[in-house]
């Protein structure tokens, strides 16, 4: 049996994007450098690897890849 894959494919609220997470956003792939940011009242701010900025509503969702990689789910305690 080889390596688990601990990349997953999760939809979540903007605000909850990670560092290390890669989205797409404006047909453009990014990664997060760090943890986004609420900006005011509306606004999320994700800064990214490379030095931009991506700007998304509080609202949001967005579709990230992340790597889960030490991070224990339920079946791993059965």
């Amino acid at each position: 049996m080889g390596p688990a894959n601990t990349l997953r494919e999760l939809t979540v609220p903007v605000i909850d994007v990670r560092a290390g997470d890669v989205f797409t956003r404006h047909r453009r792939e990014w990664t997060a450098r760090h943890d986004a940011h609420k900006r005011g009242q509306f606004t999320v701010s994700i800064e990214t690897v490379g030095g931009g900025v991506v700007y998304a509503s509080v609202n949001a969702t967005i579709t990230v890849t992340r790597n889960m990689e030490g991070i224990r789910c339920s079946a791993d305690s059965e």
